[in-house]
């Protein structure tokens, strides 16, 4: 099992995510997912992201993105950011 680690960015991206009123059950089924090693339903369309070696993103729920880098050696999944999509790809 992955331990889940945050950085400073993520935590406000969150907390801005929040104030938007999205679905934590979503948010919270990714976590699940990610903490045991267990692959993403489709519809989290989670994929490498180009040109940033060795960092994901996933669809969290209608325009609510994620991105994060998984350390197998360390066990560890870091949350690095979070948002609608124009402000995390523009």
């Amino acid at each position: 099992m992955f331990k889940i680690q945050t950085t400073e960015q993520f935590r406000a991206d969150f907390r801005l995510q929040l104030s938007r009123g999205p679905d934590l059950a979503a948010f919270k089924d990714v976590i699940r997912h990610l903490e045991k090693q267990l692959p993403l339903p489709p519809r989290h369309c989670d994929g490498q992201l180009v040109g940033a070696p060795g960092r994901w993103c996933c669809l969290v729920s209608y325009d609510w993105w994620l991105i994060y880098q998984c350390d197998i050696r360390a066990g560890t999944i870091t949350l690095e950011q979070t948002g609608p999509h124009n402000y995390l790809f523009e």
